[in-house]
């Protein structure tokens, strides 16, 4: 099942993975089948019910029966909603949306970033030592931060954690941000305060900008120069060179090729000093 766009999705096998899983992403929204190996959708639901982090998310029950009696139990034990099965995906795209614009409210405050950038929505966490989870989303991705006391504990965007996220989110000029309170039950993975945070993110934001406005012929593909790929380099560095390697295939441009790299400014720099000693070249002229 594919997440609709602006979405991410996470899932799980079974009740008992859907624990670890719900834990570690603090998600807006659990749609869960009644019917699971190990741990049945009823017995997860009793179970988020309990814990103070995922008890007022809400829970959507997915079965292939639709009873009444059915139905009108899930409604009892306090689920927002019940999808009879099956569907489609175009159908179920327009329930998860439906059902997340109506539950918005629940969010302490939301904006738009064109409106109030994301250096001041965390400025504002911090000024009101907030506890709870800060969304962002833009051009279809979605960032979540930790956020306890006003301190950002952690943070996701898809395989990313920690302070490349927000190195990343400081580049995000327009999308939407919400934030709404809850516990947080995570251990600390950024040893920075907010305003070290945030002035860390804003130099490397100028500094990536500098970067690409003094790099010329950004839009040519790139390959690793026959003298870079014939180097005997120690063991410990053969993954970097065979990303590299990868990375610069002859299809992608450069600018291509930085932008994969974002939020990684030491690697930026790493792959600009090697095109200026000419170990990456034009893929058109390859020496």
């Amino acid at each position: 099942m594919s997440a609709p766009p602006g979405l991410h999705r996470t899932h799980a096998e079974d009740g008992e993975a859907a624990q670890e899983v719900a834990l570690r992403h603090q998600p807006s929204l659990i749609i869960c089948d009644l019917l699971m190996p190990r741990m049945d959708g009823r017995q997860f639901f009793d179970w988020t019910r309990r814990h103070p982090t995922l008890r007022d998310v809400p829970f959507v029950c997915l079965s292939s029966k639709g009873q009444p009696e059915e139905r009108l139990a899930a409604f009892e034990r306090g689920v927002e909603d019940y999808w009879v099965k099956p569907f489609s995906a175009t159908e179920l795209t327009f329930c998860v949306k439906n059902l997340l614009r109506r539950l918005q409210p629940n969010a302490d405050f939301r904006g738009r970033l064109q409106e109030v950038s994301f250096p001041e929505v965390l400025q504002i966490i911090e000024g009101g030592r907030k506890t709870g989870l800060l969304k962002v989303t833009s051009a279809g991705r979605e960032a979540t931060l930790y956020v306890r006391e006003g301190q950002v504990l952690d943070t996701e965007l898809a395989s990313y954690q920690g302070v490349r996220v927000v190195y990343i989110v400081i580049g995000w000029l327009r999308g939407e941000f919400s934030f709404r309170s809850a516990p947080v039950d995570r251990l600390p993975q950024i040893p920075l305060t907010t305003q070290q945070l945030l002035l860390e993110a804003v130099r490397r934001y100028d500094e990536t900008q500098s970067l690409l406005d003094a790099e010329p012929d950004l839009d040519r593909p790139y390959i690793v120069s026959d003298r870079f790929a014939s180097l005997v380099v120690p063991e410990d560095f053969a993954s970097e060179i065979s990303f590299l390697k990868a990375l610069f295939d002859g299809q992608r441009t450069f600018r291509e090729c930085l932008q994969s790299l974002e939020g990684d400014l030491e690697a930026m720099q790493m792959v600009v000093e090697l095109r200026r000693e000419g170990l990456l070249v034009p893929a058109s002229a390859r020496s």
